[in-house]
């Protein structure tokens, strides 16, 4: 899903919408916005801005006025991404330490 929003032009709106925020102003010219690794990259640490908004805007990596005017039906499509990667990395080291444990 969140490969999905970074190759849309979702993708366009999620960066036209936080402005203001020092972190990301400093990560784009990093990273760039045209391959699609540094296209997830961004939106993962974006998604990791909405599951904890306290702390990052405690660490000055966003701004508040940002995260409070985020589209709704955006955060809620990067707040379900973020979720389906931690729930599917949970499945996996679950898998991972089971088939750990069947060998011995």
């Amino acid at each position: 899903m969140e490969t999905y929003i970074a190759r849309s032009r979702d993708f366009d709106l999620v960066i036209a919408s936080l402005p203001n925020s020092l972190w990301l102003k400093q990560q784009i010219p990093f990273w760039g916005t045209t391959r699609l690794r540094s296209r997830c990259y961004l939106l993962s640490t974006i998604c990791g801005a909405m599951l904890y908004p306290k702390l990052c805007i405690r660490l000055g990596m966003m701004d508040a006025e940002d995260l409070r005017n985020f589209p709704p039906r955006l955060r809620r499509r990067l707040l379900i991404a973020s979720w389906l990667i931690i729930i599917g990395s949970v499945w996996m080291f679950i898998g991972v330490g089971l088939i750990k444990l069947s060998k011995t």
